[in-house]
């Protein structure tokens, strides 16, 4: 596997002009009495589960063993100034202490403190220059590490009393740091005794070491200066003129980050990180190196977020947490100390306040786990509901309500009103009337987050109608049926004057009846008025034979009700007879006769047919000829039997012989016998007994 070790410039940000400074070694501090050893763990490495340090190499102040002022490596941190790194570990070539600011002095104040230089720094340094100059008071920090992952970078500043004063341009006061690596797969090519590569060189450049010659401020050169090959005067930030009050010395180098490297994980490698004078021991140099940059599989989910900080958002947008990518990591997020399922990817998208930690685990090594923990805060937003869609009834009023219910929490808090997505101008209140149809939004801002609801109004428009006043002719009963328009009825509810609750009743008594519908919370109501009227009862009669000559009277006059209130209206055929208007009419001519009775809208009808006898003239004939032709085959006497009722008739021969005789006789007599035989040809005599009337008597000739 690869361990890689990113560039990354940062430029130091502006200093406070104050009288602040840095903290090192402070007895107050935990960290201050920690050893060379847990200082790389617990801070350097920030205590990672992922890789095991043994400390190998201290180089240091013989001074400061034990005595804690003259300790030429330590513990800072930031203070209240602006250094760019929190907290780290200072190895410096005077006393560490010393380090701490305003930059008051031009030298250094442990002037005549010496101790041994180291050989890989000065080989790095005599090679750069090509001189051969000795390196005194080296502090080192030598330690093995074994790393479960394959992600190694730490970030460093530089610093030295060297700068500003042109010592830069001298052989004898070039003091420099170098960060060497080595181990399986690291190349040789630091040219120091130690071996490895120095992953502290300048970034961009080949090798070249960081010191006060190759990084130095622009306001001179030395000769030797080769810009972007040997010289990056783009990495230097003055401390003096103004100084920036938080360290002593007078210059420094922006935030480095050492270069790639690759790295085996679980293969034991060796970190040398050495600093120190070169040439004299009087103006002292130091390198801070930043907690928890020793990235061994870290992760940095960046700074809180925080109400007020630029970044921070309002609940419900979204904020990206981003873990950084490693394919050999799988990844767990958590929330306020609790597990989110599901959110196992190297993002996490956030929409509201609490305390977010991501962990790292690594599978090849169970015991490897990373984490980094965020608080973010989001601005608190209106908090109110207009509630579920609401539906309204004619000339009802629905106040909608968006005031808020966590006032407390917001500020500079406004309304405004939509209705179907238009604003409605000058409706700035918690509060709306609403009468009408529409879906009606509150946009409400507090803590400059808007927030909108909306809801759904409904104005319930229908109406009922059961008819006015209603008269009814010949029923029994009625059934009132309701006519609802503009609403559904399958919901609808039904309350009538009688009591009942069915959608329709029958009724069977005069009188005004009210039903009340109810649909969706509204009511509406309609009344009817029924008259049960009496029909008037007419019977023409069946049909009506009449002879030519005759006149019938058909009379229309009501059985059940008082004629003289009512109207006649007399029909022939279809055609109404003009003038016809009494209760009788007289008849003379073949047709159907109608007529119609009205009593106040109550109508009633009769229909009777006229028609003539077949013998139309009503006169009894003188022969027959019973052939079976169908034309005059009998003695049809049936006018006669209507007019007067016939008893019997008598036939006799022209011998005065009875040859037929029938009770109650209508048409029977074809020119028979009483036998049944037929007789012949000839003369014969009737006799015709009436009820009502005189004898008819007469001949009559048989005829084949």
């Amino acid at each position: 596997m690869k361990l890689r070790l990113f560039i990354l410039i940062g430029i130091i940000c502006s200093f406070s002009t104050l009288a602040q400074s840095i903290v090192v070694n402070d007895p107050g501090d935990p960290q201050s009495s920690l050893t060379a050893e847990e200082l790389i763990q617990e801070v350097l490495v920030s205590g990672s589960s992922c890789v095991e340090i043994e400390l190998t190499n201290l180089a240091e102040n013989p001074g400061g063993v034990g005595n804690i002022n003259e300790q030429s490596w330590g513990y800072f941190k930031k203070g209240n100034t602006n250094f760019p790194f929190e907290e780290g570990i200072i190895l410096s070539t005077g006393f560490a202490v010393n380090a701490e600011g305003p930059n008051d002095e031009t030298g250094s104040s442990d002037i005549g403190t010496n101790w041994v230089g180291d050989i890989d720094i000065k080989t790095l340094l005599d090679n750069q220059y090509g001189t051969n100059v000795d390196t005194n008071n080296a502090t080192v920090f030598e330690f093995t590490f074994t790393s479960s992952i394959d992600q190694v970078d730490f970030e460093f500043i530089f610093a030295s009393e060297e700068y500003e004063d042109q010592f830069e341009c001298s052989d004898l006061f070039r003091d420099g740091f170098a960060f060497l690596v080595k181990g399986p797969g690291i190349p040789d090519d630091s040219g120091a005794p130690f071996g490895g590569t120095n992953i502290a060189a300048v970034p961009g450049s080949n090798n070249v070491p960081v010191s006060t010659a190759s990084i130095h401020r622009d306001t001179f050169l030395c000769g030797f200066e080769v810009p972007g090959v040997n010289y990056f005067p783009e990495f230097y930030v003055t401390n003096t003129n103004p100084n920036t009050n938080e360290i002593q010395f007078d210059g420094l180098t922006t935030t480095l980050t050492t270069a790639t490297v690759t790295v085996i994980p679980n293969e034991e490698y060796t970190i040398k990180m050495v600093i120190a004078d070169r040439g004299d021991s009087s103006f002292d140099s130091a390198v801070f190196l930043k907690a928890g940059s020793f990235n061994i599989g870290n992760v940095d989910l960046g700074d809180d977020i925080l109400l007020g900080d630029p970044n921070a958002k309002c609940e419900g947008e979204i904020i990206i947490l981003d873990a950084g990518s490693n394919p050999q990591a799988t990844y767990q997020w958590f929330k306020d100390g609790v597990a989110l399922p599901g959110e196992t990817n190297q993002t996490l998208e956030i929409s509201e306040t609490g305390l977010y930690r991501v962990e790292l685990s690594f599978p090849q090594t169970p015991n490897c786990v990373v984490f980094d923990e965020k608080l973010v805060e989001f601005f608190s937003v209106p908090d109110f509901d207009l509630g579920p869609d609401q539906l309204i009834c004619e000339e009802q009023v629905v106040t909608l309500d968006a005031t808020v219910q966590n006032p407390g929490e917001l500020a500079d808090v406004s309304y405004k009103w939509f209705r179907d997505g238009v604003e409605i101008p000058g409706e700035t209140n918690p509060t709306l009337d609403v009468t009408e149809t529409g879906t009606y939004s509150a946009e409400v801002t507090g803590n400059n987050c808007p927030i909108t609801d909306s809801v759904f109004v409904e104005l319930v428009l229908f109406s009922v109608n059961i008819g006015g006043n209603i008269a009814l002719c010949g029923e029994d009963s009625f059934e009132i049926i309701p006519e609802i328009v503009g609403a559904d009825p399958t919901n609808a509810t039904y309350l009538w004057s009688t009591g009942e609750t069915t959608p329709t009743i029958a009724v069977t008594e005069d009188g005004t009846y009210t039903v009340e519908v109810t649909i969706d919370g509204c009511t509406e109501e309609d009344s009817v008025t029924i008259n049960f009227r009496t029909l008037p009862d007419i019977e023409l009669g069946d049909t009506v034979v009449k002879c030519l000559q005759d006149t019938e009277i058909l009379t229309a006059t009501p059985s059940n009700i008082d004629a003289s209130n009512v109207t006649f209206r007399w029909f022939k055929d279809g055609g109404e007879l003009s003038g016809e208007t009494s209760s009788t009419l007289e008849v003379t001519e073949e047709g159907i006769y109608t007529v119609e009775v009205e009593d106040e809208g109550c109508l009633a009808s009769d229909s009777v047919t006229v028609e003539f006898y077949d013998n139309e003239n009503c006169i009894i004939t003188q022969g027959i000829s019973p052939n079976g032709d169908g034309l005059n085959d009998t003695l049809d006497l049936t006018f006669l039997n209507d007019k007067f009722g016939i008893v019997r008739i008598e036939i006799f021969n022209r011998h005065g012989r009875l040859v037929f005789e029938q009770q109650q006789y209508v048409n029977e007599w074809g020119g028979q016998t009483n036998d049944g035989d037929i007789l012949p040809v000839g003369t014969y005599y009737y006799v015709v007994t009436l009820q009502n009337g005189d004898p008819q008597r007469g001949w009559i000739y048989i005829n084949k």
